[in-house]
């Protein structure tokens, strides 16, 4: 058996050096789905029997897309979401110090 895992694509966030988790359900980028389609036609020659997926619309769309090429359905499981990052979804990593510096205050 082989195990193939694969990350979702490039989404705005990506692109924007924004941090997400499991809260937010941010689309891909322009890359993003250019990325998808190129995954897609090289897995297309690999044997796929199931393809699993979180629920978030990052990881469905990317894992729709390698499903399609194989006439399979995504099997989606919740427990595949990203993890919660709090107060830290959205910002942008280079205000990391100060969102940081910011929470501990907090505390």
């Amino acid at each position: 058996m082989n195990l193939i895992l694969v990350r979702h694509c490039e989404t705005r966030w990506n692109e924007q050096r924004r941090i997400q988790g499991g809260r937010t359900n941010v689309g891909l980028s322009a890359l993003g789905k250019k990325q998808v389609d190129k995954l897609a036609r090289f897995l297309s020659s690999y044997k796929v029997d199931v393809v699993v997926s979180s629920p978030l619309k990052r990881a469905l769309v990317t894992a729709e897309a390698v499903a399609r090429h194989h006439g399979l359905a995504v099997e989606v499981r919740d427990g595949l979401r990203e993890i919660d990052v709090g107060e830290l979804e959205g910002a942008a990593l280079s205000s990391l110090n100060t969102t940081f510096s910011t929470l501990l205050l907090e505390l």
